[in-house]
């Protein structure tokens, strides 16, 4: 199974945006995709936001692609 890690941004996005990305995701899951999200997958409550970066380095270290999702 293919690992995925998503980069996109979590704060402030359009809700078009966030949804075209999550149905994008869930079409992929659908394939067989294990999918990390870290609007999901990661806990977004840190003082600092180290303990963010080192829960999605990990994530990264551990996917066999990393998608980007970019509004421009």
């Amino acid at each position: 199974m293919n690992k995925l890690f998503v980069i996109a941004p979590i704060r402030d996005v359009e809700a078009t945006f966030r949804m075209d990305v999550e149905e994008y995701l869930a079409e992929l899951a659908a394939q067989g995709y294990y999918i990390y999200y870290p609007r999901f997958d990661t806990n977004q409550v840190d003082d600092t936001g180290l303990r963010i970066c080192q829960d999605n380095l990990s994530a990264i270290e551990g996917a066999d692609k990393v998608l980007i999702a970019w509004d421009g």
